[in-house]
């Protein structure tokens, strides 16, 4: 059943990277999308028909009637997120994005801080050039089958694919995580505030195409209609087309961590294992860089 929805929201510019000023949370370079919640202000429950791209392209995603998405105020530390009703709201780029902007041809990183519902029974976080299973990006964190799909082009699917068991951070559903997923050449990874439920993974050679422009979806994959429609909140997305270094990853992670409240979860080693390992957050984002 859908959230209850409310007048709309005004957008604000706050933090974008206009006039060429570099972010000081995160690495400039090979930034692509950079989408935050709190640049949108709003009643609670406001539709938001625009979230603007806080990156140096100005890839804003808009939405219209039905399904827009709702703002939701004071939500997670204090600061508002966006509300995903998993039956028809999503949102996509106003204008087509050229693939290499997001992603090289063997190298990516991607941040999402996101609370998925446990009812959400298979849902797309983002999705780019969805309706070509050839040349994707992807993130299908609550398929059906159990499994993380992490895409970054293919030749043949399952090329340039990354499948990895979700839901072994516990608790995983109605749980505020920050998922991060990296393209490193021949190896992908999948980790939940910076530790890996599956180590590293040798991905299916691959090589993704840039030179072809799609449109970026956040809360669907266009190619099951409104099927894949994510449930949950999404409050910060980040994404470059390069693989960011350790250190940079690290920087990054911090940065969410100390804005949204995510300081410790508890990580499944692996699917067989009964033990756990508690994440300690880091008390100074500016100094814990390595």
């Amino acid at each position: 059943m859908p959230w209850p929805r409310r007048k709309l929201v005004t957008i604000l510019d706050s933090g974008s990277i206009a006039g060429g000023v570099p972010p000081t949370e995160v690495p400039a370079t090979g930034l692509g999308v950079w989408y935050k919640a709190d640049t949108i202000a709003g009643a609670d429950g406001a539709l938001v028909p625009v979230w603007i791209d806080s990156g140096p392209n100005h890839f804003d995603l808009s939405a219209v009637g039905g399904n827009q998405p709702t703002i939701q105020t004071s939500e997670r530390n204090g600061q508002p997120v966006v509300r995903f009703d998993g039956v028809d709201d999503y949102m996509q780029t106003v204008a087509s994005i050229l693939g290499s902007k997001l992603c090289g041809p063997q190298a990516q990183t991607v941040f999402v801080v996101q609370k998925q519902l446990s009812t959400d029974g298979g849902s797309s976080t983002y999705a780019w050039n969805g309706t070509d299973a050839l040349n994707l990006l992807n993130a299908h964190i609550a398929y059906t089958d159990g499994n993380l799909y992490y895409d970054t082009g293919s030749a043949a699917p399952p090329t340039g694919r990354l499948i990895g068991p979700r839901a072994q951070a516990d608790p995983w559903a109605d749980t505020w995580h920050i998922v991060e997923m990296v393209r490193d050449g021949a190896t992908g990874s999948f980790t939940i505030e910076g530790n890996s439920p599956v180590t590293p993974t040798t991905i299916p050679t691959g090589t993704f195409n840039g030179a072809v422009s799609s449109t970026l979806w956040v809360g669907n994959h266009p190619s099951g209609g409104i099927a894949n429609v994510f449930q949950g909140d999404i409050a910060e997305f980040i994404m470059f087309n390069r693989t960011l270094d350790a250190a940079e990853r690290t920087q990054v992670r911090n940065y969410l961590k100390q804005k949204w409240g995510i300081a410790q979860n508890k990580l499944k080693l692996n699917p067989a294992s009964t033990g756990y390992l508690l994440l300690s957050p880091s008390r100074n984002d500016r100094l814990a860089l390595n």
